[in-house]
């Protein structure tokens, strides 16, 4: 192996420095990408990982945890064509340009209870 994500264990990168009382997500939008993660369950061609394994090494680099999981689950969208580029494009525009401008909100309360179950289910520890 020879990409960037292959780095683990490689010496000259210092230390890993651990945050004490570490929060589960250090910003809002990192619950919202975790929540993005479990409530869209579209298959990702290639998976979530081959599409973060994938990144450019300077972006790979420079991208926290949950900006990666969010690259992985845009890229798969589009590459499953549920979403396209120019659709992304022209809401990030929408919302650079117009950043009062509303998230669209829909409620189903079957898809709610069914995130629900999925994230308080019992998971079993695989090897």
């Amino acid at each position: 192996m020879n990409g960037i994500h292959d780095m683990g264990g490689m010496h000259g990168f210092g230390p890993i420095v651990r945050e004490e009382n570490e929060p589960v997500f250090h910003h809002d939008w990192e619950g919202r990408v975790f929540a993005i993660r479990i409530a869209m369950p579209v298959p990702i061609p290639g998976g979530s990982r081959n599409n973060i394994e994938q990144m450019d090494p300077a972006a790979y680099l420079t991208t926290s945890y949950y900006e990666k999981w969010l690259h992985a689950r845009i890229k798969g969208l589009i590459d499953a064509g549920v979403l396209t580029e120019a659709e992304l494009e022209a809401r990030i525009a929408l919302y650079r340009d117009h950043p009062e401008t509303l998230v669209p909100h829909r409620e189903n309360a079957e898809n709610v209870r069914r995130v629900r179950a999925q994230l308080t289910r019992p998971r079993v520890p695989t090897s």
